[in-house]
């Protein structure tokens, strides 16, 4: 019974693992544009060596990817176009927004001109920062600490009783 239950969570496992890598992948296809940055910022420093640049489409679709090499740059990063002759959404068409993360955080957003030829690079340097920490408001924590003193008054009279 347990050699049963733990060859159903592997193969479960393995699954999502097969699933997150072909969501996850990036399709080469013949045309592609080239982004590159020489002034990139993460939480007002330089981009660290290591960190992921990722490139989505419009559709979310993954099409360019990097890994930095030289701190505070990146590049030349292909960044795939939709092939017209498969049915399939593998990259940017021209005029399309593309949405510029590192390591997860939004980092900026580029309008690829409309006539745009295989092969054109653009200079697009990237700022990323955490989402920022959402901190009560004074009337929050009057309102929390009031009930929180109406509750001890009123468990502190019922244990007079």
């Amino acid at each position: 019974m347990r050699l049963r239950s733990c060859f159903v969570l592997g193969i479960t496992i393995l699954g999502f693992l097969f699933i997150v890598a072909a969501v996850s992948a990036q399709t080469p296809t013949p045309e592609w544009i080239t982004f590159y940055g020489s002034n990139c910022t993460v939480n007002g420093a330089p981009m660290p060596a290591g960190a992921a640049v990722i490139a989505y489409d419009p559709s979310g679709v993954l099409c360019g990817k990097f890994t930095v090499v030289q701190a505070g740059t990146y590049g030349f990063m292909p960044c795939y176009l939709d092939d017209p002759n498969t049915p399939v959404d593998e990259g940017i068409r021209p005029g399309d927004t593309v949405q510029f993360k590192i390591d997860g955080m939004d980092a900026a957003r580029f309008t690829v001109p409309v006539s745009i030829q295989n092969g054109d690079r653009f200079e697009v340097n990237l700022v990323a920062a955490p989402p920022p920490v959402a901190i009560p408001e004074p009337s929050t924590l009057i309102l929390l600490g009031g009930s929180l003193a109406a509750l001890t008054g009123y468990l502190g009279m019922r244990r007079r009783r």
